[in-house]
């Protein structure tokens, strides 16, 4: 969810950003929750069904700048 709110705001603020998520308890490649892809459609009108569960490894970890 953070991954889709961050890029939303930085597009509503025209700055470019590169937003990753990852998780140290999902299977990989799992759709969003139901309530997830609700909350958000809700709240900020985004729609998180292309989301797909990564797990936190050490080359996405080195890629970022901040987590």
């Amino acid at each position: 969810m953070a991954e889709y709110i961050c890029r939303q705001i930085a597009s509503e603020q025209s700055i470019e950003v590169k937003a990753k998520s990852c998780g140290v308890a999902a299977f990989e490649g799992e759709c969003a929750s139901d309530n997830a892809v609700l909350a958000l459609k809700e709240l900020y009108s985004i729609d998180l069904t292309p989301h797909r569960s990564r797990l936190a490894e050490r080359d996405l970890v080195e890629w970022a700048d901040i987590i």
